[in-house]
């Protein structure tokens, strides 16, 4: 249950980072620029579990470890980033504010 609502709030809480940054300045086409530095900072997390694996191997009460929890936050960030990237200025509007207007 934790994992589907980990997803949800990733989803949402991007595309309302993009609504209200194209609110806040439209000029900007902000859905590939947020779905591109997601895919970013999911490599990094990435790379720093990689290379420090004994601080994340740890159990957490649902018994799996917390590497695995994030990399969950990872895989969810790398797909909605990627999916973002490529096709965000398609979007005709996020949660109702019209997305690159100037497109």
């Amino acid at each position: 249950m934790f994992s589907l609502l980990l997803s949800t709030s990733i989803v949402l809480g991007t595309l309302g980072a993009s609504a209200l940054l194209t609110w806040i300045a439209p000029s900007i086409c902000w859905t590939p620029r947020i779905g591109g530095t997601l895919v970013g900072l999911a490599v990094f997390l990435q790379g720093y579990i990689a290379a420090n694996p004994g601080k994340f191997r740890r159990a957490l009460e649902s018994r799996i470890t917390l590497e695995q929890r994030l990399m969950h936050i990872v895989y969810t960030s790398t797909v909605l980033g990627t999916l973002l990237w490529a096709y965000g200025d398609l979007m005709p509007s996020v949660f109702g504010v019209p997305n690159c207007r100037l497109l």
